[in-house]
């Protein structure tokens, strides 16, 4: 990230997550699991932080984003957490926020929300989603520690500081191409009492024009 860019980024709230999409590409909707009628789940695509910043005293939050680029429903999906380590045993996947992304539509995303426990201080572990009970393999070379490409999800303890203007804010992302188009999850934290006040959560380009097709978490 830019040293430009990243003054123009002083409106993020704490532990606040942001997707970038500029639109989504369609897929193939062949089945390559054999569940007709649930659709292709190796198909979808994932989005998972590269940080998700615990706090001391309470329950700190993140989120992954489950994308359908194809044209075909894909429904009975489920969620799961593994390959902890450290302070990664400490993350659960939110049962409701899950629950409403057992079904994604065509051509749409869903967002899973993950809990880390208080005073989580470090650690990583890998996130995977199964449609009748069929592993989903590009999402699990995306995401597991021991594999290639691996995007892990990482937890980290908050540290706090006292630097003026947006260089107090914590900010880190994974950048990802679906489809030919560029998404990033933004996640981060005010880490000092003198960035500013802060009302407003948008990203923007070197100029200060507001990035399109931005979505709070």
């Amino acid at each position: 990230m830019s040293k430009h860019i990243k003054q123009y980024l002083g409106w993020l709230t704490p532990l606040a997550a942001i997707i970038l999409a500029s639109c989504s590409g369609s897929g193939s909707n062949t089945n390559n699991n054999g569940n007709a009628n649930n659709g292709d789940a190796s198909m979808l695509q994932i989005l998972t932080p590269k940080i998700i910043y615990s706090r001391t005293a309470s329950v700190s939050n993140g989120y992954v984003t489950i994308i359908n680029p194809t044209a075909t429903t894909i429904k009975n999906l489920s969620y799961s957490l593994n390959n902890s380590v450290g302070s990664g045993g400490s993350v659960s996947i939110d049962e409701a926020s899950a629950a409403n992304c057992t079904v994604i539509a065509a051509n749409s995303q869903c967002n899973i929300k993950l809990n880390v426990a208080a005073g989580a201080v470090a650690g990583s572990l890998g996130f995977n989603a199964s449609n009748n009970g069929s592993l989903l393999a590009k999402m699990l070379k995306s995401v597991q520690v021991d594999r290639v490409m691996q995007l892990p999800v990482g937890i980290e303890q908050a540290y706090y500081n006292s630097i003026a203007g947006a260089d107090g804010i914590t900010l880190s992302y994974y950048h990802k191409v679906i489809a030919g188009v560029p998404y990033i999850l933004v996640s981060g934290i005010i880490a000092s009492d003198k960035a500013g006040n802060l009302n407003k959560i948008v990203l923007v380009d070197i100029k200060g024009n507001q990035i399109p097709d931005q979505e709070l978490i």
